[in-house]
């Protein structure tokens, strides 16, 4: 009964300690130790006493400012409450067990030349700082009274870049930060999870931190980094990447980005890396030039302050497999260098590729070898320094809905009828190969190289069961332009029956009695246009006719030559006269001359 009563008066007297305890009374003394520790300009409204698990300390409209001139906040907490150890208090001395804050915002824009926007530590006002110099401990001494436990719930951070070429924005959301056993020079656990680029949370953080303020440094151990790709949103991306906003990514992403490392140092604000390990592991990105997302994305890398290491990266793709290696160089943060080796085996070209409703269509199995380099920051930058050397492995390939021999000879103006003329006369055998709606092609090796922001492609050559075409061309990366010449070669056999069904196209023909058929390529991806050169075979086809009637020309004027007398001289009128030439002035002009005039009177006789 005794203990009873004892325990009642021991409650009604902290009752009615805590009805009529003013801790209002401390807020000058508790402004005064905050703005001396930070520097800044600090807004406290109200200070009240109750019970949180303890004696409690709230802090109500409790603000840090930008300047004494400003009223903008760089951060604020809707509630600070501070748990507090009841017997200094007692004696007028204060301890804080725990700090709670709810819905606390912080606000931060860094500068072109590195500096936090607002942070700038505020100069003391003349006559002041001897005055404030005994109002509080030191910095140090504040951080030693610092606390058994800090807890924050749902707190914001806004973040703004603006000391790269772009301006960048971040913002973190549904903040809960949990730090236990803080002590300075010992290790403090903490544990932050917050939505990014997110509107739940997807981010996970753990670690110890060691504060050691004589040295006014700090040492992150056993970090742990955890981000859940699936949830981020793409408007809250493109804030912090404008150029993904032409990007073609399609959303949701996929994947867990982890990073784990033994010890980073903090000292004199700069971060000292001895090394980050980052993985992505179950990685899916999908894009809208792709029929099916990219899948099983598998990253393993190492990242200091001066270099990032892929030692491994893989993916499914396109029915295929594409992995590689690289390095990026970061001694220039604002142009970073990247070197790179890339393969890619058997990918489907049909799922690689839009599904165009009408027009060619290439399918088949794409194999690839890459190897470059390339610098900067943004997309169109990487494009414009990329410079790569490889080669492309093209196996079971078709293009579908076109036949190339067909398109070709329905091109050549300058031989009317000609494709209509060859299926009525060609073998049947041969006319399958012209009415075929494909074109199969055989298994080739291109190589290739990267410069300039254009894909050349250097030694082209691709065969069918029917031709071979040989060439050069380039690919702009940029604009998807396509230009090129080639040189398709139809095989012997086909070729002779041909010229024996056309007898024109034996103008085209060359001394292995191949037809020879100059193309040129020109246009914008998927709108390429593939035109015979009609000028040249147009020329071509002139020479050989020219050759043809010449050696006509010839043979009759050597034989009209071989038929006349031997000793019988010329008359001097012989003009006009049929079985005559001309005695040519000299050397083989004349001759030429004469033997052109012979055959033009021949000619216009045999009228």
């Amino acid at each position: 009964m005794i203990l009873l009563i004892l325990l009642v008066i021991a409650v009604i007297g902290v009752g009615v300690f805590l009805a009529t305890f003013d801790a209002d009374q401390y807020r000058p003394q508790i402004l005064g130790l905050i703005e001396k520790a930070i520097q800044k300009p600090v807004r406290l409204d109200k200070i009240t006493l109750g019970w949180k698990s303890g004696m409690a300390l709230e802090l109500q409209g409790f603000a840090i400012l930008k300047s004494n001139q400003s009223q903008e906040k760089l951060v604020e907490v809707q509630s600070a409450k501070a748990v507090l150890k009841l017997v200094p208090l007692l004696s007028k001395r204060i301890q804080v067990a725990a700090i709670h804050l709810i819905h606390p915002v912080i606000r931060l824009v860094k500068n072109p030349d590195g500096t936090f926007e607002g942070w700038e530590p505020e100069p003391a006002p003349s006559g002041e700082t001897q005055g404030k110099a005994d109002s509080g401990p030191e910095p140090a001494a504040l951080l030693s009274l610092l606390v058994n436990e800090i807890r924050v719930q749902d707190g914001e951070l806004f973040f703004k870049d603006r000391s790269g070429k772009e301006s960048m924005e971040l913002d973190l959301r549904k903040i809960d930060v949990m730090v236990s056993d803080v002590e300075l020079n010992r290790p403090i656990n903490f544990q932050v999870n917050a939505a990014v680029l997110s509107k739940e949370q997807n981010l996970e953080v753990k670690g110890k931190l060691t504060l050691a303020p004589q040295t006014r440094s700090g040492t992150v151990s056993g970090l742990r980094v955890e981000l859940q790709l699936a949830p981020i949103d793409f408007q809250e991306v493109i804030r912090l990447s404008p150029d993904l906003k032409t990007s073609g990514i399609v959303f949701p992403l996929g994947g867990t980005l982890t990073a784990e490392s033994d010890s980073l140092k903090i000292d004199n604000e700069k971060l000292i890396n001895n090394g980050v390990k980052i993985l992505l592991q179950r990685g899916k990105i999908h894009f809208e030039t792709l029929r099916k997302p990219i899948e099983n994305i598998s990253l393993g890398a190492w990242m200091t302050n001066e270099m990032i290491e892929i030692q491994q990266f893989s993916a499914s793709v396109a029915a295929g497999k594409v992995e590689g290696q690289g390095a990026v160089n970061l001694a220039d943060s604002k142009n970073p260098r990247t070197d790179f080796d890339v393969k890619a085996d058997k990918i489907s070209i049909e799922e690689l590729t839009p599904d165009y409703s009408s027009g060619p269509q290439v399918r088949g199995l794409l194999s690839a070898a890459m190897r470059g380099k390339l610098s900067g920051q943004t997309a169109e930058e990487m494009l414009r320094t990329l410079t790569a050397d490889g080669s492309v492995k093209l196996d079971q390939a078709v293009i579908a809905r076109v036949n190339v021999l067909r398109e070709v000879f329905q091109k050549m103006s300058m031989i009317p009828g000609l494709v209509e003329r060859l299926l009525t006369r060609l073998p049947k055998n041969y006319q399958e190969k012209l009415k075929s709606e494909d074109t199969k092609l055989e298994m080739a090796q291109i190589p290739f190289s990267v410069q300039n922001g254009l894909l050349h492609l250097p030694r082209l050559e691709i065969a069918t069961d029917s031709f071979v075409a040989t060439g050069s061309g380039t690919y702009g990366l940029n604009e998807g332009s396509v230009t090129g010449k080639v040189l398709l070669a139809i095989e012997p056999d086909l070729s002779s029956a041909m010229t024996r069904s056309v007898e024109e196209l034996q103008y085209l023909t060359n001394e292995k009695k191949e037809i020879q058929i100059p193309l040129v390529i020109q246009g914008l991806i998927p709108k390429v246009v593939v035109m015979p050169d009609v000028s040249h075979v147009a020329s071509k086809m002139a020479a050989q006719k020219a050759r043809e009637v010449l050696g006509g020309y010839l043979e009759k004027a050597l034989a009209g030559k071989n038929n006349a007398p031997q000793n019988q001289p010329v008359s001097a009128d012989a003009g006009s006269g049929e079985s005559a030439v001309a005695k040519p002035s000299s050397g083989g002009r004349g001759l030429l001359e004469a033997l052109l005039q012979q055959g033009i009177r021949e000619s216009g006789s045999g009228q």
